[in-house]
């Protein structure tokens, strides 16, 4: 995907975000589909979601086919999108890039709760690419793991439009750069009614935090609802 991340858009309520990324998803029956990553309150279940990238017109990607039952909140807010085969193939470009615009192997995090000082990446529609710190985590209901990302050098982390973006942490195998996808960016309207009290929500610093859904986790639960799915993994072999 080019380094500007595309657009999602719904377009009965305009709402709108980040694909964080592509990824390929394995299915019980050993079937295998392209598809695209954001938030469950940015792609409505059985919904067309569209994608711009300030350069085309908008294009329909394909139909948002996995999301969570229920209310929208912290713990589900995830998506999975599978893409049209006639779009997929004009996506050269489906490696995840650093934030040098780097193409780099990917692998899912396996950590949550130790990620505490942990410096992240993240390449938003709205804020572009931010740095920050994990400086808060924790379990929700005994399954998912929240971590709170406070931007860098006094930026903030995300803003709106950046939901979905992918977040994610670089280290090493052997000599070989890895990303290691931590989390997913989840800023929804029940953050500020869930997250924050009013002794809080009077506090800059706290403002400045960014509320991520442990990536893992939201998967592993995801899949508890959707038993035809089995694993996800990322591009790692150049297609250009």
């Amino acid at each position: 995907m080019s380094p500007e991340p595309p657009i999602a858009s719904e377009p009965l309520k305009d709402q709108y975000g980040t694909l964080g990324c592509l990824a390929i998803l394995k299915k019980r029956d050993n079937s295998q589909q392209a598809v695209a990553l954001s938030c469950k309150h940015v792609c409505m279940l059985n919904e067309t979601v569209y994608i711009e990238d300030g350069q085309t017109e908008r294009k329909a990607l394909g139909r948002c086919v996995y999301t969570f039952p229920g209310p929208i909140s912290i713990q589900n807010d995830f998506a999975i999108v599978e893409v049209d085969p006639a779009i997929e193939i004009l996506l050269s470009r489906k490696k995840l890039i650093d934030e040098d615009g780097i193409p780099t192997k990917a692998q899912v995090c396996e950590e949550n709760l130790s990620l505490i000082g942990e410096i992240v990446h993240k390449l938003g529609a709205s804020t572009q690419w931010t740095t920050g710190k994990v400086v808060r985590s924790e379990i929700i209901e005994n399954t998912q793991g929240i971590i709170a990302v406070r931007g860098m050098n006094g930026d903030v982390f995300g803003e709106h439009g950046d939901s979905g973006s992918i977040v994610f942490r670089k280290t090493f195998r052997g000599r070989e750069q890895i990303l290691e996808i931590v989390a997913m960016l989840t800023y929804g309207e029940y953050e500020d009614r869930q997250q924050r009290t009013e002794e809080e929500s009077s506090d800059d610093d706290t403002k400045r935090l960014v509320f991520c859904s442990v990536f893992k986790d939201a998967f592993e639960q995801l899949k508890t609802t959707n038993r035809n799915i089995q694993s996800i993994s990322f591009y790692n072999e150049d297609t250009t």
